[in-house]
């Protein structure tokens, strides 16, 4: 991991701290962006926002809420790893179900 990158958690509210943002216009139209992590070569990354989710306008902080759950739980940008139960970015997954570090420490996977 480099210093671009926290910790994983096994929470997806911290998940949703460190790489989930809510921004909101000044018309009310709210964007939710995703730090997303594409991997060019085993040890060349490119991070940046994207993305998730655009709405008109959100009536309440728990649509907000909703909205953020929503993408925290969607396997395009999120995953849950099977062995060590950490909520991680999909960039740090090795595949829908296990992370790099379950993959390189239990499974042999060098990068």
């Amino acid at each position: 991991m480099t210093p671009d990158h926290p910790p994983a958690s096994r929470d997806p509210a911290r998940s949703a701290e460190e790489f989930v943002r809510l921004v909101r216009t000044r018309d009310g139209e709210v964007t939710v962006l995703v730090y997303t992590t594409k991997w060019l070569t085993p040890y060349t990354s490119r991070s940046q926002w994207v993305v998730a989710r655009r709405r008109s306008s959100l009536d309440s902080e728990a649509e907000a809420r909703a909205l953020v759950e929503e993408v925290l739980h969607d396997p395009a940008f999120f995953g849950t790893c099977g062995e060590c139960g950490d909520h991680n970015p999909r960039g740090w997954m090795h595949s829908a179900i296990l992370c790099q570090g379950c993959a390189l420490t239990g499974h042999g996977v060098v990068y």
